[in-house]
């Protein structure tokens, strides 16, 4: 994902255009990135010119909105974004990998009837 001002200025269209670009991460390891590069047609062939971790997704994606970076953000999180074309898909003809979210809890937590009311998708 990446903002239009940020893409327009700066393609990420091509694997070459990635060294034009700061990847935005979780971590340096790139945990996020992952998404894409062990899905069908992603692979390692990116060479980003710089790797910034913040540790959190929310702050991630709030610099992807001020244009400061690409990143790879969970769909739940950017939809809105999405609709409202502030963050554009980068490369979309890479489908990324996606994966589950349990929540896992004890019988008797007085919070069970919370947990229970959330929504299952």
């Amino acid at each position: 994902m990446g903002s239009p001002r940020l893409l327009r200025k700066r393609p990420l269209k091509r694997d070459a255009d990635a060294a034009a670009h700061t990847l935005i991460d979780s971590t340096t390891s790139m945990s996020l990135f992952s998404y894409f590069r062990s899905a069908p047609g992603g692979g390692d062939r990116l060479r980003f010119g710089k790797v910034l971790a913040m540790g959190t997704i929310a702050a991630i994606r709030e610099l992807v909105l001020d244009g400061e970076g690409v990143a790879v953000l969970p769909a739940y999180l950017v939809q809105g974004d999405l609709r409202a074309r502030r963050i554009l898909p980068v490369l979309p003809s890479v489908k990324l990998l996606s994966d589950w979210f349990r929540l896992v809890f004890r019988a008797d937590d007085p919070r069970r009837s919370l947990y229970e009311s959330l929504p299952r998708q």
